[in-house]
């Protein structure tokens, strides 16, 4: 789970078919605003790095789409996890024909058969603390049964016992693995599809040490090509022998994930017919699109259609719930109630997003969050948001303070977002100090609770919405001086909240899961410690000729199934 600070934008430029010549393969050839600082899918949470990662490392399950939602499948696994009546068991059987990469990490520099050893290892060196992973505290600590003593152990020792049992690690068979937790975790399923758990042999990192850092062995679709990678672009090719070859092997000959940093060169070049993907934003939509949505006719090249994907993404403000006057909930009824979403879906995403009644994005919702009643408070009403201030003792703004609006960027955009927020609450009395600082300055002063009102994004890690509910629960909230990113940046605390999330956290997906959502649900809205704002479109023009393209998504970055106009064979 991210505040959303970063944008990456991916384009792919096409070849031209010569008369008279066979076509070939083409090679996908993307253009990002940042290139990863390690290519170790295990050392770092960035969920705008997977699309890297997801090339060559292939987790457990994958990440799909099916009827507007996320939703996990078998990926490395020969079938869905098999989960204990009483969920503190998961069952994994690998597939059986699943070979790493050659490398010359092998002894024979022919890549060797997965097993689930191979698994077994990974999660070895989340616990290890020499390698110190993100993900060990986040996931496995008080999870994993033994997880903790042999943490313990090692840091007692210095070193880590590769022949240490480790109580909740059962190595069943070649491909077969059980997992024990100390009590139910049923968001294990959706973490299983993420790259921290994506399948590395142990004889990669045991020969490159840190080098692993920019060196990739795995079992995926692509293979780095590091003698063209360097600092302004990573350069994939084609796996050939990937899932025994035939039809499983990529439909391009690789991908180049080339570094640019002016959106207004991606532009030029999609519209020079150089770039075939193009994402679009507040500033440039109308440029493209109508205002019902349809590319308009001059737009160049010819025949290019805009696919919208909606990502597990939303945006929000929250209020520091321990200052004396956001504190109380009617002062934060009456904020809401006075800003008009619509406006701002209007203003900021050029009413492309979709407004959020909650804080579930749709492609995470299940059908009962989905069913969840309209948020009353999402509507605006100036006349109640007037009776709530004087009810709480503030008829027209009186005795409360200019309060400090914090955005996480500085610039133009984060003026017209000030310019919004002052607009909006000044026909209540409401009077705003504005700050805007980098996102380092941002985060800083979240852990040390001295903001009031935030302007915030965030993007779930692992596709379950769990990762959305948790962002309320007290557990969650910063702790001065520690580095952790905590979501509950309000300070939210309320008791009922908290046991129901509990629960939550201890059931199965189903009915009562779904139930307890509804719940969760409720207190959000009734309490507001946030306005839900809107979940952002993600709406990217593909040029004609680009197929298997049908959404983007940071769980779904594979582009195995994607593929360019073919590029000719040679001269005319």
């Amino acid at each position: 789970m991210r505040h959303l600070q970063i944008l990456l934008f991916l384009m792919l430029p096409c070849g031209s078919v010569l008369f008279g010549q066979a076509p070939l393969k083409s090679e996908l050839r993307e253009a990002v605003f940042q290139l990863p600082t390690t290519l170790d899918p295990h050392a770092a949470l960035m969920p705008d790095w997977n699309r890297f990662w997801m090339q060559v490392y292939e987790a457990p399950l994958s990440c799909t789409l099916k009827d507007g939602k996320l939703t996990v499948a078998p990926l490395l696994l020969a079938s869905m996890p098999s989960v204990s009546a009483d969920g503190l068991t998961y069952t994994l059987t690998f597939r059986g024909n699943i070979r790493f990469h050659d490398d010359p990490c092998f002894a024979d520099g022919k890549g060797r058969r997965l097993t689930a050893s191979d698994f077994s290892a990974v999660l070895r060196r989340h616990i290890d603390p020499s390698f110190g992973s993100p993900f060990f505290g986040a996931y496995l600590a008080g999870r994993l049964k033994g997880a903790n003593d042999a943490r313990a152990k090692a840091e007692a020792d210095g070193l880590m016992d590769e022949t240490l049992p480790i109580a909740g690690i059962s190595i069943l068979s070649d491909t077969q693995i059980r997992l024990s937790f100390e009590g139910p975790f049923p968001q294990f399923t959706a973490l299983l599809s993420m790259p921290w758990l994506a399948l590395i042999p142990k004889e990669a990192w045991l020969r490159y040490g840190s080098a692993i850092s920019e060196r990739m062995v795995g079992t995926g679709p692509y293979l780095l090509n590091r003698s063209e990678s360097n600092d302004r672009q990573l350069v994939f090719a084609a796996n050939k022998k990937y899932r025994g070859g035939g039809d499983a092997v990529p439909r391009n000959s690789g991908i180049r994930f080339s570094l640019l940093t002016e959106l207004s060169h991606h532009e030029q070049r999609f519209e020079s017919g150089e770039i075939q993907m193009l994402d679009l934003w507040a500033n440039n939509r109308a440029k493209y699109l109508t205002g019902l949505g349809r590319v308009r006719r001059k737009v160049r090249p010819r025949r290019t259609r805009c696919v919208r994907s909606i990502n597990a993404q939303l945006q929000y403000v929250a209020f520091n719930v321990r200052d004396r006057f956001l504190g109380k909930r009617k002062v934060r009824q009456a904020l809401s109630l006075a800003l008009d979403r619509k406006a701002y879906n209007r203003e900021f995403y050029s009413n492309t997003a979709i407004l959020a009644n909650h804080m579930v994005p749709p492609s995470l919702s299940s059908d009962a969050t989905g069913d969840v009643a309209e948020w009353k408070y999402g509507k605006v009403d100036i006349k109640r948001a007037k009776e709530l201030l004087r009810e709480a003792g503030h008829e027209n703004g009186a005795g409360l303070p200019e309060f400090l609006l914090d955005i996480n960027y500085t610039g133009e955009e984060a003026d017209r977002q000030v310019a919004f927020f002052q607009k909006q609450w000044a026909r209540i009395g409401i009077r705003l100090q504005p700050r805007t600082q980098d996102f380092a300055t941002f985060v800083g002063r979240i852990r040390d609770g001295v903001t009031q009102i935030t302007v915030n994004g965030w993007f779930a890690d692992y596709p379950d919405p769990e990762n959305f509910y948790l962002m309320l629960a007290s557990g969650a909230a910063p702790v001065p001086g520690v580095a952790v990113d905590s979501p509950n940046i309000g300070f939210f605390s309320n008791p009922r909240y908290d046991r129901l999330y509990g629960e939550l956290c201890r059931l199965p997906f189903g009915k009562k899961r779904d139930e307890v959502g509804r719940s969760l649900i409720a207190i959000a809205q009734e309490e507001c410690p946030w306005i839900f704002l809107v979940h952002p479109v993600r709406e990217t023009l593909v040029s004609r000729g680009v197929k298997g393209f049908a959404f983007r998504s940071n769980y779904a970055a594979s582009l195995a199934g994607v593929t360019a106009p073919a590029e000719s064979g040679g001269g005319r």
